[in-house]
């Protein structure tokens, strides 16, 4: 079964960012889907790492131990391009799916896994986590950052193409907050000043910085995100500004410096879709969510595919607690522990059973207690009540251990781990 991708048309919106970062896209999506056009979307087809398992049923990677458990015990999620990570309690890292640049931690770049399988070299008391496309980062005590998976922008310090097991990244301390987008890492440090490496727009290309460099005239951040070549940050005051790519910006071309989100304030927190097309959302005062960017498949919720450069109101949604972004969907953690999800779902990443993409948020299906959630490319897993995680969406690169390929796993599944 084919689902759709993204369009030509929303291609060329982050043109000056594809242009200078070719290589780097070719290479990050070799695994992704071939695109076939038609009219203004796409068909999608996808080569399976894994076998198509009947009914979805459960067998470890080979790499796994022959016991295999729930993965218990977590206390944060994240989810990026074909693997997801969680940090359980003690503060060690697992993670599990595809390991193309040693984005699993494990010391190699080989296969995948889908049971999670712990982040080796001693990785310890790990306070918070950040997934991309390729590549994780976590903070550890005592506000470091240490990351592991693919580098060829500089991404983590100087680059070796790959790192595969967790690297100290030099130059940043006191770290409280981190995106890894891709090709470039932002870190929010005390104080409220947001410094990034990796790819930085320098106001007329794209270039790699090895060493973080401090984003200029920014308030007094609390909190990041990142989306399609575009940093935000959540400032004192509640307003949202944004630098890089345009469309996140609400500019007519890329922004050095940051840029205030029109139609945006009494934010609480955050999020962006990563390094895929350009759309962030934010947490309001009262439970209500906006968001602005890329629509192409209803990713702002606003019952329309219109893209917006101003922040728009998420329709019919009321109590949200937290929020995360994939590629071209959305969802939102609703008072109850409910999840609420809309946009692209060509591979059931909203949930509800079904591969119909919406406007406006439906319900996830299944799903009760959560307690936080992370979304990645067009997957989608939460964290609920006692410390396990359920993960739901393309299954391609086992983010969701059933090895489902398309459509996906259409409700959430109980994430394992290897050994006791």
């Amino acid at each position: 079964m084919s689902g759709r991708s993204r369009s030509m048309s929303e291609i060329t919106k982050m043109v000056a960012l594809a242009v200078a970062f070719a290589s780097v896209l070719v290479a990050c999506t070799a695994a992704q889907p071939s695109v076939t056009a038609m009219g203004s979307r796409a068909t999608v087809s996808r080569t399976p790492i894994f076998t198509v398992i009947p009914s979805h049923t459960t067998t470890p990677s080979p790499a796994a131990s022959s016991s295999i458990r729930p993965l218990a015990r977590v206390t944060a999620i994240a989810v990026g391009l074909g693997h997801a990570c969680a940090i359980v309690s003690g503060g060690t890292v697992e993670c599990w799916g595809e390991n193309q640049f040693g984005e699993l931690g494990i010391g190699t770049n080989t296969g995948s896994s889908d049971t999670a399988v712990r982040v080796m070299s001693g990785l310890t008391g790990a306070t918070a986590i950040a997934a991309g496309g390729g590549g994780t980062c976590a903070i550890v005590s005592g506000g470091e950052l240490e990351c592991w998976g693919r580098d060829d922008w500089s991404q983590f310090g100087p680059a070796v193409s790959d790192w595969t097991r967790p690297v100290v990244v030099p130059g940043l301390s006191n770290v409280t907050a981190v995106t890894s987008a891709g090709v470039t890492t932002c870190a929010l440090v005390s104080g409220g000043s947001v410094e990034c490496l990796g790819a930085i727009w320098n106001g007329t290309d794209w270039s790699a910085s090895a060493a973080p460099v401090t984003v200029p005239d920014l308030g007094s951040a609390t909190a990041i995100a990142a989306a399609g070549g575009a940093d935000c940050a959540l400032v004192s005051g509640g307003s949202v500004e944004c630098w890089g790519s345009l469309l996140a910006t609400g500019g007519t071309q890329n922004s050095v410096a940051p840029v205030t989100v029109a139609g945006l304030t009494a934010a609480t927190a955050i999020t962006g879709s990563g390094y895929g097309a350009a759309h962030l959302c934010a947490l309001v005062a009262g439970g209500e969510v906006k968001c602005w960017g890329d629509n192409t498949f209803g990713e702002l919720g606003d019952g329309t595919t219109t893209d917006s450069s101003t922040a728009v109101t998420v329709s019919g949604l009321s109590g949200a607690t937290a929020i995360a972004a994939g590629d071209h969907h959305t969802c939102a953690l609703v008072t109850g522990g409910a999840v609420e999800c809309w946009g692209w779902n060509y591979a059931g990443q909203l949930g509800d059973g079904a591969t119909t993409d919406s406007s406006i948020p439906v319900r996830v299906s299944g799903l009760s207690g959560a307690t936080a959630i992370a979304a990645g490319a067009d997957q989608t897993c939460a964290l609920v009540s006692g410390g396990e995680v359920e993960c739901w969406g393309w299954g391609g690169y086992a983010q969701d251990h059933t090895k489902a390929t398309t459509p996906g796993t259409l409700t959430p599944v109980v994430i394992l781990a290897a050994g006791s």
